[in-house]
């Protein structure tokens, strides 16, 4: 029980510092697609979602460890620990992940959010080879990358 719950306070614990850095995993294809107005909205809709999830998530991992405390809920191994102990680092996780959305939310809605330095540029990374893990290409580059990948692997990696 231990280690579930540790896992996933550890990984909650590093999304909110990932989210702050610029660093998550989007789908950005229909929001490059858009400009201005309509991409603000795109954006705040985004957000809001997430952090309405987050809170929701947030909410529940916190009131899950203060259920297991009033009952005195404990682990079935030999040890019989109280399972709100190792609870509060998973409630706590979800807890800081959701002010980090909101963050991000109040940020859009004042102006003042700070974007990647990739979606700043207006560039995209298009291809990871092994050659060059960092390679970042424009889209006129992009429109021939998975040639370029293709290549650049097989000459990384001979026994394709």
């Amino acid at each position: 029980a231990y280690a579930g719950y540790c896992m996933a306070a550890a990984g909650f614990l590093a999304l909110a510092h990932t989210l702050k850095r610029g660093e998550h995993i989007r789908v950005t294809l229909i929001i490059n697609a858009l400009q201005g107005p309509a991409r603000r909205a795109l954006e705040l809709c985004a957000l809001g979602a997430a952090t309405a999830l987050a809170g929701l998530f947030a909410f529940f991992a916190v009131r899950m460890a203060y259920q297991s405390r009033v009952l005195n809920d404990i682990s079935t191994g030999n040890d019989a620990t109280p399972l709100w102990i190792p609870q509060i680092a998973f409630g706590l996780g979800t807890v800081i992940l959701f002010i980090a959305f909101a963050d991000e939310l109040f940020s859009e809605l004042r102006g003042t959010r700070r974007r990647s330095a990739v979606a700043r540029r207006g560039l995209r990374v298009c291809c990871v080879a092994r050659s060059s893990p960092k390679r970042v290409l424009t889209a006129r580059a992009c429109a021939s990358w998975p040639a370029r990948c293709k290549s650049s692997a097989r000459r990384s990696n001979p026994s394709t």
